[in-house]
């Protein structure tokens, strides 16, 4: 999700002002007239986007003589944007989208030693509704869905490089109102979902009491501050296998993972089951391969 509003937002950027990213020839004097600032400032004032799809359909396998699948049908989006004139944190600066060339960290300090790509925003309005009509899998169908009121208000992306991989770090705040998945005959009131779910890196007030909660710092995948960047590498699989029959192509990601978690209410069937909190996270290594071994292969 916070992915996909991301990319909205750059094609969006790119398709009203294309101006932007347009190169033009300078003369010397031009050139010369030019001193380094401090990267590009983006600020977006309600930008509206409404989207819907009859279906989208996830497909296991075209090869298989009755591949299974998973659609989801009547998708409709609608998503507002809005930064440059807002102040979430409250500290008197109404941020923007902020693009720049960080330097590297002094060697010392422990930090990422390379330059990176920075893109963030400290004040970032965004309301995300999303519903699905029937969600099918395997010609049976299992339900609907509707997710409300998503935003984030805090972000960051950092892109780094390392040999034939990619370092990055993502960082954010987030906030969804309800979630809610009708499950069986629409008839029974049966659904699966929550109310006021929070990630953030750390939270203050009583865990047992939710409007006590104040979200502090962002969740975040890999670290530049302590040199511990999520990676993305393209390559061949390690293998001990003396035969060497296990070495096609496979994309890894590893990512250490910190933040905290809190959810107003979790409800199942038609049973409320009261407020979560899972603070302190603090995953050191998770490493994920696509494809994976098969591993459990049915």
């Amino acid at each position: 999700m916070f992915l996909q509003n991301l990319t909205t937002i750059i094609i969006f950027i790119c398709l009203t002002n294309s101006s932007l990213f347009a190169i033009s020839l300078m003369s010397e004097n031009e050139l010369k007239s030019q001193t380094a600032q401090a990267g590009i400032s983006i600020a977006i004032d309600n930008a509206v986007f409404y989207n819907e799809d009859s279906q989208i359909k996830l497909i296991d396998d075209l090869n298989k003589p009755t591949p299974g699948y998973l659609n989801f049908k009547n998708v409709k989006t609608l998503t507002t944007y809005n930064t440059g004139n807002v102040d979430f944190d409250n500290d008197g600066i109404m941020g923007e989208i902020l693009i720049d060339i960080a330097s590297p960290s002094d060697p010392a300090s422990g930090g990422y030693p390379n330059p990176y790509i920075s893109i963030e925003s400290d004040d970032f309005e965004v309301q995300s509704f999303i519903k699905i009509g029937e969600l099918e899998f395997n010609q049976s169908a299992i339900g609907s869905m509707e997710i409300i009121g998503t935003g984030f208000p805090k972000w960051n992306l950092y892109f780094g490089g390392h040999g034939s991989g990619i370092d990055f770090e993502t960082g954010f705040q987030l906030k969804v109102d309800s979630f809610k998945f009708d499950y069986g005959p629409e008839a029974n009131g049966n659904w699966l979902g929550f109310q006021n779910l929070f990630i953030a890196d750390s939270f203050s007030g009583i865990p047992e009491n939710p409007s006590t909660w104040q979200p502090s710092g962002k969740f975040k995948l890999g670290n530049f501050k302590t040199n511990s960047p999520a990676t993305f590498d393209i390559g061949q699989r390690a293998t001990n296998d003396p035969t060497g029959s296990d070495t096609e192509p496979v994309i890894y990601v590893s990512a250490p993972i910190t933040g905290s978690l809190r959810i107003e209410n979790i409800h199942l069937g038609n049973k409320d089951f009261g407020a979560v909190a899972i603070d302190g996270i603090n995953i050191h290594r998770l490493t994920i391969e696509v494809p994976g071994r098969n591993l459990g292969n049915l």
